[in-house]
């Protein structure tokens, strides 16, 4: 028997679904506190249909805006999550629980590295919408656009540097704090950008540049 399978059992001690902000609070017995996106959830749903997608690859889209309808107890060892989609058919065992509130960042790591692969495969380039707000819109003189990407723009990190070595004010403009969101959820600066996203941009701080 190996460690893993020594481990305890893992059994909530609190589930606290936050409807407005879209996402679900477990507590564990050690105190430990997780916050786990619906879309998450979702896009991870142990369904049979959503592991066999998962296992070819592929990745479920347009799900930003899902959210859960209801959430009814199995038993005393799992949750049926119903979400606003119509998909019903996901038992997550409390065992599933613990190891999706223990691997959501690599999850989503590894699901935006496999989507950007399936953008290059199917569009041959990514196209994002940019739009830019207050400070940002006036001194560009530009309120939105629609870019394609180049291939070593693939995060956040690499999109601010790339605007600005554009022409005129973009160096001095995008040189301070920024505040940032894709299809309208605060990121990081290594998350991915894929194909249709929709960023962001507002100016927080200056910062003094020659």
């Amino acid at each position: 028997m190996g460690q893993k399978d020594k481990q305890p059992l893992q059994i909530p001690t609190g589930i606290k679904l936050h409807k407005k902000s879209r996402y679900l609070e477990i507590t564990y017995p050690d105190g430990d506190i997780f916050n786990l996106p619906c879309e998450y959830l979702r896009v991870f749903s142990p369904a049979a249909e959503e592991r066999a997608g998962r296992r070819m690859g592929r990745v479920i889209r347009g799900k930003e805006d899902i959210n859960i309808s209801a959430i009814n107890p199995v038993g005393s060892y799992a949750l049926q999550i119903i979400f606003d989609d119509g998909h019903e058919t996901g038992i997550y065992s409390w065992a599933r629980l613990y190891d999706m509130a223990k691997n959501l960042k690599s999850d989503w790591e590894d699901r935006d590295l496999t989507a950007h692969e399936e953008d290059q495969d199917e569009q041959g380039e990514r196209t994002i919408s940019i739009l830019y707000f207050a400070t940002l819109a006036k001194r560009l003189g530009l309120e939105s656009e629609t870019i394609s990407l180049p291939d070593e723009v693939v995060t956040i990190n690499d999109l601010i540097p790339w605007l600005m070595t554009r022409r005129g004010e973009w160096k001095k403009a995008l040189a301070g704090t920024l505040k940032i969101t894709v299809n309208r959820r605060f990121v990081g600066m290594a998350d991915m950008i894929r194909g249709g996203d929709e960023i962001a941009l507002v100016l927080v701080a200056e910062e003094n540049i020659r």
